[in-house]
């Protein structure tokens, strides 16, 4: 996933130059919906989800006394309530 699919085609053509299937997906884990339509389409390509790699995250390279209001909400909406709420709802898909 990323939140630019452009960016995945490299990834994708290697992984199929291997003879493998490559599922390439726009994903914005800052975004509720964009997590929700996410586990939807997984769950309806493959039948289910038997796992997450819950990797999204970031971080603001400024020194401390430089960090925005805006900055902090960026990293707390990637980090905690995007990981959160992205194993959230792939839970929905494993739990039966």
């Amino acid at each position: 996933t990323s939140r630019h699919l452009e960016t995945l085609k490299p990834f994708k053509d290697e992984i199929e130059a291997l003879g493998r299937k490559a599922f390439p997906v726009e994903l914005d884990v800052c975004n509720y919906n964009s997590i929700q339509q996410l586990v939807d389409t997984v769950a309806h390509e493959f039948g289910t989800i038997d796992i997450l790699v819950n990797n999204a995250g970031c971080n603001i390279r400024k020194p401390a006394l430089e960090i925005t209001w805006e900055d902090w909400n960026t990293v707390l909406d990637t980090n905690l309530r995007g990981s959160f709420f992205m194993a959230q709802a792939a839970a929905r898909k494993m739990i039966p």
